[in-house]
């Protein structure tokens, strides 16, 4: 990444620790739900969560974002597709 998309990202481009780390849980109760959660997250940015099954141009949808579920330190949204083989991306925009 570069310098302004860490900036961008709420990372810290001058610390080697300053990470945006994402991670994957899927529903105990239903596996074909899974919850995509990432931070940093900060209010003063846009957050959009997409997903497919394959790489191709045009096949990522938007994600929604879990409901009362975003806040300060974490974004949490949801996929119903199914917990196989999927792709995400994260796309953040500074307010």
């Amino acid at each position: 990444m570069t310098n302004l998309d860490e900036f961008v990202a709420g990372t810290d481009p001058t610390d080697p620790g300053s990470l945006f780390a994402a991670r994957i849980e899927i529903d105990d109760a239903d596996p074909d739900r899974v919850r995509i959660l990432f931070s940093p997250y900060l209010p003063d940015r846009t957050y959009t969560l997409t997903s497919s099954s394959t790489l191709e141009d045009g096949s990522f949808a938007d994600l929604p974002a879990i409901a009362g579920g975003t806040h300060s330190v974490e974004g949490r949204f949801l996929d119903t597709a199914g917990a196989d083989h999927r792709f995400y991306r994260v796309r953040v925009e500074k307010n």
